[in-house]
């Protein structure tokens, strides 16, 4: 099995073939130039000097004799003679040409083999990290580096596949595992009212009623996690073709989520500069951010705050969520973001631990991370991290 050449040496090579057909073909055109030059020199030589002076004297085909001015002595040059030097020049002008030929392909190669080297640098970087994620841990995004070129878009696409894959492979097992959990709570529920009414002997409307209650709580309950895990799943088919302003999304967002906000008595400050909009899904990002600041609002303190910061530095794009709420353990901050978990104390008829969860797949697969930060007692922080990426 032949090994194939890598990509930096076929570059190398493919740079000396360039310069050596150059230089051959500029080798070869200054040599037939200068022997077609050649006779015509010659014959010019000859008609300058047979015009020196009045008293030059041709002998023959082979040489010229020609008065000396200082010692007034006649001088003989053999025609012979000097086509012989010419051709003589000539070839040392080509072999001398062919050894500069061979020095430039030589030193050309070897500084096409260093700058490509270099240039290849962060491909082969790019490389070993998709490597080790793929040993270490699927779901593990690479980190977005260095300056806006074809190498940190190659990063951002292949962490949007990677967080794909990653879903694609969860999402079954989130399904299976997670609703048979979620579920089997609101049909005991329902079950036990309606063996409870089926036992009675006497059945009043009070007795029907009660038991109806019970019945559509549970399965609004029910619509409500299927609406969710819904969301969840549509988001591994979603394109990432909306040009998506973050600052107006975070904006739209706090203007839905004034009114709640209010009923809670909580301060809502949004404080937003405008940034480079992002290739995204506009629809999932709302949601993202919808179920973080939601969380800030309903797990806050009577009279606190929510605060929302956006701002872009270096191709990177930071959002802020920060409230001043009840806080997250450091056993619950590394949990959070599992599906269907959700941290004690916390009402759990608010929710099923789905929001955080399908915020970090939505920024996962816009390439970004989001990270948590909380004091318990004091408040949390949400940081989202979204590099500036566009397909022009």
């Amino acid at each position: 099995m032949k090994r194939k050449l890598s990509l930096r040496l076929r570059i190398t090579l493919g740079s000396i073939l360039v310069m050596a057909f150059s230089g051959v073909l500029l080798l070869v055109m200054m040599n037939v130039y200068i022997g077609n030059r050649l006779p015509s020199l010659t014959g010019n030589l000859i008609g300058t000097i047979g015009t020196v002076q009045d008293d030059t004297q041709v002998k023959g085909n082979d040489a010229i004799v020609t008065p000396e001015f200082s010692t007034g002595q006649k001088t003989t040059i053999n025609l012979s003679e000097v086509q012989a030097a010419i051709r003589k020049a000539s070839n040392e002008l080509l072999y001398s040409s062919f050894l500069l030929l061979i020095m430039t392909i030589t030193i050309g190669g070897v500084c096409a083999y260093v700058i490509s080297g270099r240039t290849l640098a962060p491909i082969r970087k790019l490389n070993d990290n998709i490597r080790r994620a793929g040993t270490e841990n699927d779901s593990t995004n690479l980190s977005v580096e260095g300056p806006r070129d074809e190498v940190r878009e190659l990063t951002v696409s292949f962490n949007a596949m990677l967080a794909k894959l990653n879903n694609s492979v969860l999402s079954q097992k989130r399904f299976n595992a997670s609703v048979a959990h979620e579920l089997k709570t609101p049909l005991a529920i329902i079950k036990a009212n309606i063996d409870v009414l089926n036992d009675q002997d006497e059945k009043s409307i009070d007795d029907y009623q009660n038991t109806l209650r019970i019945v559509e709580l549970s399965v609004r309950k029910m619509n409500a996690l299927v609406d969710t895990l819904l969301d969840t799943i549509q988001q591994e088919s979603a394109t990432l073709d909306d040009s998506v302003k973050i600052d107006e999304v975070l904006n739209d967002v706090a203007d839905d989520l004034a009114l709640l906000a209010k009923a809670k008595k909580i301060t809502l400050n949004c404080e937003t500069n405008p940034v480079t909009p992002i290739m995204g899904n506009t629809v999932l990002l709302y949601r993202a951010f919808y179920n973080i600041i939601e969380n800030a609002i309903k797990y806050n303190k009577e009279g606190g705050e929510v605060e929302i910061r956006c701002e872009e530095k270096k191709a990177m794009i930071t959002i802020r969520v920060k409230d001043t709420g009840k806080g997250i353990s450091e056993k619950d901050q590394a949990k959070i973001f599992e599906p269907f978990y959700r941290v004690n104390g916390k009402n759990s008829e608010e929710g099923f631990g789905l929001g955080l969860s399908l915020a970090k797949s939505v920024v996962d697969i816009s390439g970004g991370t989001i990270t948590v930060s909380s004091i318990p007692e004091v408040g949390s922080e949400f940081e989202i991290q979204l590099p500036v990426y566009d397909k022009n």
